[in-house]
């Protein structure tokens, strides 16, 4: 039966082909996983990062300010790769699977166009056995264990960006001339910080403190007997957070919230990792910029570049993580690229979403998007045609924990937690209510919830009636225990 199926795909190629196959140009959709957008160079960030994706916004347009809709990696892309928000896909948090079959992806919708699709992800809980996002992909690139390393350890479940954009490179060339969908997903920056040696180096930072101890432990260089030898007085938190690191595992709890108390050096520190982490995700995303700016057959694609929630460094008193839905943890970056069609060099000051990017690069591919999607086809913008109109941005605390509103120049957040005992108690808590004048506060430190009743007051209703709407019946992925044992590395379970 399998080589049944192997002999009719160039079959199927031929019949597409002779068709005419697709009109539209091909489209490549990058997320890199925890990309604040303020650590990128094209955004302005004082350290040079990111040149490539600078150089990739410099051709096309980026958006200054762009919202993920949520703050969690697997409900993050299913928005994303539905254009739906949270409460309608149904996948709240990263233990579950999308299962809506009542939604079309958009690998669904470019394969149902005769495009080729496919997608490389870069981290387990996103394999499509378990995130529900492989319908519509031709192949689909799981993360597979690495021969030789413990079945528990954070790189056994990884690939790095360079892996991604090799397989994406072989993928892209073996489509020749025929129009294709590909989705390649970078995961570098996520925490652990562990970046390759050279970009470490390149970025001239230093290692202070714990953090220092923490890269000896790590590479074996310092082993756990004898460094309890020499610090007897370690806390239990600080114990944990080595023997969490010696075991190549995220020692969650020690890093979130403080456990170890960590100095403003040790943060600054870590900063660099990850800022060093985005510079090798650069990298190797540079090697397919420059791949793409000189096709062959079909010509350029399109390109779309975004991330899927940001990180805090510190806000609400969490750290390396991106729990809570303050703008550290949901400002994202958005940037789309496509020589000759869309503008270059433009940087458009137009608040949008997450939900914006499907229908956006639906209509460049000249697909119908339909009328189902609540996001905003972006076009008229990218090509300088015309104006799109505003809209309220909605964001969901994963785990259903609070909502976000946020028109014009005012935020407002409400906590969904109130009466809850079903909660882990690692998710977030934000206040009851808390309103920000994002023009006056963009750091979000002034809570005005008291001293605007009267807005609070609409903008909950707003909230209230949206939540309401369209509400999906949540996602039915089986943990296996493997996934299980990384997702509590994560944090995201028990």
């Amino acid at each position: 039966m399998k080589r049944k199926l192997l002999l009719l795909a160039p079959l199927a190629l031929f019949w597409l082909a002779a068709c005419g196959g697709p009109d539209g140009p091909s489209v490549v959709l990058i997320t890199i996983d925890t990309q604040r957008s303020d650590h990128l160079s094209a955004y302005g960030y004082e350290r040079p990062t990111s040149p490539r994706i600078a150089e990739l916004a410099a051709q096309g347009v980026l958006f200054e300010t762009a919202y993920s809709q949520t703050n969690s990696t697997n409900p993050s892309h299913t928005t994303i790769m539905t254009g739906r928000y949270v409460k309608t896909h149904g996948v709240s948090d990263n233990t579950l699977g999308f299962a809506r079959t009542d939604i079309p992806t958009l690998a669904e919708r470019f394969h149902d166009a005769g495009y080729a699709t496919a997608a490389v992800i870069s981290t387990g809980h996103l394999n499509q056995a378990h995130s529900g996002l492989g319908r519509g992909f031709d192949q689909f690139m799981d993360v597979k264990p690495r021969p030789g390393t413990p079945e528990d350890a954070f790189p056994d479940w990884t690939r790095p960006a360079s892996e991604a954009v090799d397989w994406a490179l072989q993928w892209i060339a073996d489509q020749g001339s025929h129009p294709y969908f590909i989705w390649i997903h970078v995961f570098d920056p996520h925490m652990p910080y562990i970046p390759d040696p050279p970009y470490e180096k390149a970025l001239g930072t230093g290692r202070a403190g714990r953090v220092a101890t923490m890269g000896k432990v790590f590479d074996r260089e310092l082993s756990l007997d004898d460094l309890f030898l020499q610090q007897p007085d370690l806390t239990p938190m600080e114990r944990e957070l080595y023997e969490a690191t010696y075991r190549r595992e995220i020692p969650i709890e020690a890093m979130i919230y403080n456990g170890v108390h960590w100095t403003e050096a040790e943060v600054a520190s870590f900063r660099s990792l990850y800022d060093a982490e985005i510079l090798q995700t650069d990298t190797a995303l540079g090697r397919l910029f420059a791949a793409l700016e000189a096709p062959q057959g079909a010509g350029a694609p399109v390109v779309a570049l975004t991330g899927d929630h940001g990180e805090v460094f510190g806000k609400g008193g969490v750290f390396f993580d991106h729990r809570g839905i303050y703008s550290p943890s949901v400002r994202v970056p958005l940037i789309f690229w496509h020589p000759g069609d869309l503008l270059a060099g433009q940087r458009r000051t137009e608040v949008v979403q997450g939900i914006d990017i499907a229908p956006t690069l639906l209509e460049l591919a000249g697909l119908d998007a339909g009328q189902e999607l609540p996001g905003r086809s972006l076009v008229p913008l990218l090509r300088g045609t015309g104006e799109v109109a505003p809209m309220p941005i909605f964001i969901e605390h994963a785990n259903g924990a609070a909502v976000a509103m946020i028109e014009g120049r005012w935020k407002l957040i409400i906590s969904l937690l109130e009466g809850r005992d079903d909660v882990d108690p690692l998710v977030y808590r934000h206040a009851a209510e808390e309103l920000y004048d994002l023009v006056a506060d963009p750091g979000e430190n002034n809570d005005l919830s008291a001293v605007e009743p009267e807005r609070v007051e609409r903008m909950r209703s707003k909230i209230l009636a949206w939540l309401a709407l369209d509400r999906g019946s949540g996602g039915n992925a089986e943990l296996s225990p493997a996934m299980r044992k990384q997702l509590q590395a994560l944090g995201y379970i028990d």
